[in-house]
């Protein structure tokens, strides 16, 4: 849809079998997973490729996988300065602020935050991710 933004997800593997293929891809417990995020509401997540098929009594998808809760971060819609996709929990420097050392970022009041500087598009030339809290 024509306007719509596309929100995506990663989380880290949980309970793959050895042989689990997503999307042609070898996947193994604990490995990042990237796509849609879907969740069972009772303490179930998934994160999910794109619809490949749909009617009014089936949905296919490209691949579904079950992800760690804790470990579930949504993407901030901007790229650090060497082109990596920004996603929350990530751990940044900010090369023009020294005094900043490594921050996390973090979702909160509707946008992302690294300590208490919002994140924009304008700072992606000066952001660079050296990690994040779940390696």
């Amino acid at each position: 849809m024509k306007g719509v933004k596309n929100i995506k997800f990663r989380g880290k593997a949980e309970n793959v079998a050895s042989d689990d293929y997503l999307g042609g891809y070898l996947v193994k417990e604990d490995e990042w997973v990237f796509g849609n995020l879907v969740t069972s509401g009772n303490g179930f997540y998934w994160i999910v490729g794109d619809v490949v098929e749909a009617t009014t009594e089936y949905i296919n998808l490209e691949f579904w996988c079950p992800v760690k809760l804790e470990t579930i971060g949504q993407y901030t819609g901007i790229k650090d300065r060497n082109g990596e996709a920004i996603f929350g929990g990530d751990i940044i420097i900010h090369k023009e602020f020294p005094k900043w050392d490594q921050a996390v970022v973090e979702f909160r009041e509707g946008a992302f935050y690294a300590r208490n500087v919002l994140l924009s598009h304008n700072h992606h030339s000066l952001i660079e991710i050296v990690g994040n809290i779940h390696d």
